[in-house]
């Protein structure tokens, strides 16, 4: 593996190993417990209003639509955005503060006037796993994204947003996505 890809992929699983052992160190089964039996805390209630930021981001990504999507963000230094994909030139994407973010999508996606075969594509959510907190919340979820019109898979990735509630609404702070090997079609 290259230097500068082993870098990548450090940086990459640092956070989420420390995010890990501050969950551990903080006892956030118990918390979340205890939260689940305040009546003040419905959890069905902001699962769903966290589901709809989720899949938000992701149709307003897909349509272009550049003020949807940026609705859904945490626009702050700390928000950071990493991933793995065979598309991208070095697999590995990441992305650090809001501003960084902007600019690449800005350039990568909305200012495209190219069509592209994720214009309008869509995207199916399963195998959800997510804890709420008053403040934050994490979610892992597997997520298969499929062409319009012909609906066919782009591809499958495994998934991971944490949110934060600001001003009352949930905004995403990270998001992290590792795509599965597509398998090449035979010729």
């Amino acid at each position: 593996m290259k230097k500068s890809n082993k870098n990548q992929l450090i940086n990459f699983l640092f956070p989420f190993f420390i995010g890990v052992i501050i969950c551990t160190a903080l006892g956030c089964e118990n918390k979340h417990q205890e939260q689940s039996i305040n009546t003040e805390f419905d959890f069905e209630k902001e699962k769903q209003a966290i589901m709809e930021v989720i899949k938000k981001e992701t149709k307003t990504y897909f349509e272009r639509d550049l003020e949807g999507w940026k609705s859904t963000y945490v626009m702050e230094p700390y928000q950071v955005r990493m991933g793995y994909w065979e598309g991208y030139k070095d697999k590995i994407q990441y992305i650090k503060g809001w501003d960084s973010l902007y600019n690449h999508k800005m350039r990568a996606r909305f200012e495209r006037k190219t069509e592209s075969k994720w214009d309008e594509s869509t995207q199916e959510i399963k195998d959800l796993n997510i804890r709420i907190f008053p403040e934050v919340a994490w979610v892992t979820l597997e997520g298969s994204d499929y062409e319009a019109g012909t609906h066919k898979l782009l591809g499958n990735a495994l998934g991971t947003r944490i949110l934060e509630k600001k001003n009352g609404e949930w905004k995403i702070a990270y998001v992290g996505y590792l795509y599965y090997p597509l398998e090449k079609e035979e010729e």
